[in-house]
């Protein structure tokens, strides 16, 4: 059976805040999260919690309705794909890009969220404009997007994700300076986004800081407790940032009294023991060989599978994962019963991306002597990038998989093979995951070196 894969998003939190101060003069929908009215779920408030509520204030913003994916008549619902199959390999290949600069990736654990990344860089695109909206786009749309209708595919993609129970989430955020505002053609094109907008106090980061932080650990659901470790600088202007989540049960579970300590052999010869789990699925699993790799997908419930990579001798696993990625439409997937050994793990990364960005070739986002071309973000003024980074973390065990990024940009003023018919894939050494979703957008993608660190 031809399997085509694609990936899918990741993106931002619906984040939810609570308490008062200025509104921004921007009309909006009613579209109150139930969480900004009662965020402690009935806990009983405590001062440190309504100061930061009160340092980080949800405010209002117009955002036009759009036609759903489902009420899309034929004809729009394949320009709707085909706009997803753009965003899925676009969204890989800047990931690809970015982490091509990124240290010693082939002698560790890691895991990322191409789909985190790209949505929030494409949410910043709007706000710059010359020569570094046009180095910026030419990284993020390598395939050249239709631009009539490439913003209005991203509303359509996002309401997709908003309007199902879904194991993936993905929400966009803006932030801003209680002293300033957003230029309203910014937030014409942000809008697309579907983005929750937020005032900061910055006279009071701590509180800032903090409120962020615990708005990030739950809706990561504690994945990721504290992305901020220190207070924000006073002279952030803006915070544009995405949250990508997935909570997904295998559709076929391990049982844990089949998990066993077993070893894993690494790279350098020594071996660890980890907690391997152990299945066999009868005709039912699907699986791949070619000369970088042997591949099996196993699915979660709903539309999105866990694609793991087990490389050749010779290869590492990081080369697997490039050309598994690369290849994504070319495999040809059948099924087979198959003796399946998977170590538990989790995995937690952060990428400084001002530093994998600028080794990209895009140093001149994160220079003051480019910040008057980044001026159609806040009150005309000009800007630059001063901080951004992703953090990311993978937990898979028995009944399935958590996973959550969180990557933000902080602005500052400028002054294949046929097989036998029973595979028995023992992932008992390095090996590479890339976790997709069924309409093509990789959430997560990573490499496991050693499942104990």
């Amino acid at each position: 059976m031809k399997r085509y894969l694609v990936l899918i998003l990741v993106l931002l939190f619906t984040i939810t805040m609570f308490a008062g101060c200025e509104e921004l003069n921007t009309k909006t929908d009613e579209t109150t999260d139930p969480e900004i009215e009662n965020p402690d779920n009935g806990a009983e408030s405590t001062n440190e919690t309504t100061d930061n509520d009160e340092a980080l204030k949800a405010a209002e913003l117009e955002i036009e309705e759009t036609v759903l994916f489902d009420a899309l008549p034929e004809q729009d619902a394949s320009s709707f794909f085909a706009a997803l199959d753009l965003i899925a390999k676009s969204s890989l290949k800047f990931a690809e890009d970015t982490l091509a600069g990124a240290p010693n990736l082939a002698d560790k654990n890691f895991v990322y969220s191409p789909i985190s990344t790209w949505l929030c860089y494409e949410l910043f695109l709007g706000g710059i404009t010359g020569e570094l909206a046009e180095e910026l786009q030419s990284k993020l749309e390598p395939n050249k997007f239709n631009a009539d209708d490439k913003l209005d595919n991203i509303a359509r993609f996002v309401d997709y994700y908003a309007a199902k129970e879904h194991s993936a989430r993905t929400h966009n955020l803006l932030l801003i300076t209680d002293k300033m505002d957003f230029m309203p053609e910014y937030l014409e094109y942000a809008a697309n986004f579907r983005p929750l907008l937020y005032r900061m106090d910055m006279n009071r980061t701590n509180e800032v800081t903090a409120a962020i932080n615990k708005l990030i650990d739950e809706k990561t659901a504690g994945l990721i407790p504290e992305f901020y470790e220190d207070d924000l600088d006073e002279e952030i202007v803006s915070i544009l940032m995405n949250i990508t989540t997935l909570d997904a049960r295998w559709k076929t579970e391990f049982q844990p009294e089949f998990t066993e300590e077993e070893e894993f052999h690494k790279a350098d010869g020594s071996t660890v023991t980890v907690k391997m789990m152990n299945q066999t699925v009868s005709r039912s699993m699907s699986y791949a060989e070619d000369e970088y790799a042997q591949y099996l997908i196993k699915p979660y419930l709903g539309n999105i599978e866990m694609y793991l990579i087990l490389p050749k001798e010779s290869v590492t696993p990081e080369e697997a994962l490039h050309h598994f990625q690369k290849n994504l439409d070319k495999f040809e997937f059948e099924e087979y019963t198959v003796e399946l050994k998977l170590p538990k793990f989790t995995i937690e990364s952060d990428y400084d991306l001002k530093e994998l960005l600028s080794k990209m070739g895009l140093e001149k986002l994160f220079s003051p002597d480019y910040a008057n071309q980044m001026n159609r973000l806040v009150n005309g003024i000009d800007l630059f990038i001063d901080a951004s980074r992703q953090a990311a973390k993978i937990e898979v065990f028995e009944e399935g998989t958590k996973a959550a990024a969180v990557t933000d940009i902080a602005v500052m003023e400028a002054s294949m093979a046929p097989v036998e018919d029973f595979i028995a894939l023992h992932f008992n050494r390095p090996f590479a995951f890339s976790i997709i979703e069924g309409l093509g957008i990789c959430l997560f993608e990573g490499v496991v070196m050693d499942p104990t660190e």
